[in-house]
């Protein structure tokens, strides 16, 4: 498995890895899990959520936050999370390796653009958001504490989900400190 979000893959993986996107929204398009959506959405579809065979993405982990989505949103959330274009260098680099990426989910309607300017301005603002101070203690927002409130950001939402976390269940992700024990 890659050691972080933004490990380099080559042309192979991000072809493998949006195959494996594009199956799985054609298994859940007009599913219970679609939700009356056009598909169920993964709250992250970075690198770490991956398992890895020599390099080659296999199989996405880490379903607790899915939630009803559209094709556009989670495609685009892939290109920005697992393909990761800053890795790749500013200019042909990063857009050749979107265009792989593109081409081998079969993507041929508008939107991803914004729609990953979207992802990344979401993701900015919850990184903004847990970095503000809360009762005056610098980097103190909930998500950390693990005291989730309805106003504050939740730790999926740091990874762009819509799933608020509740105190009954607590984050999975295994960087937050309100990990639920194992």
């Amino acid at each position: 498995m890659p050691p972080h979000n933004g490990f380099w893959l080559d042309e192979e993986a991000v072809i493998a890895g949006a195959r494996l996107g594009r199956r799985v929204d054609e298994l859940t398009e007009g599913t219970e899990f679609a939700a009356g959506s056009e598909v169920a959405c993964h709250p992250n579809l970075s690198q770490p959520n991956f398992v890895f065979r020599e390099m080659t993405p296999v199989a996405i982990i880490d379903w607790d936050g899915t939630r009803p989505g559209t094709r556009l949103s989670n495609f685009a959330q892939f290109l920005w999370a697992f393909v990761h274009p800053a890795v790749y260098g500013e200019g042909e680099p990063a857009a050749s390796m979107l265009r792989v990426a593109v081409d081998a989910y079969g993507w041929s309607s508008g939107g991803l653009v914004d729609s990953m300017l979207e992802t990344v301005r979401n993701f900015q603002a919850a990184c903004a958001a847990i970095s503000a101070p809360r009762n005056g203690v610098p980097g103190s927002s909930s998500i950390w504490s693990g005291t989730p409130s309805s106003s504050a950001p939740t730790c999926a939402s740091l990874h762009a989900s819509q799933a608020p976390i509740s105190k009954e269940r607590k984050c999975a992700h295994l960087s937050c400190p309100s990990r639920r024990p194992l």
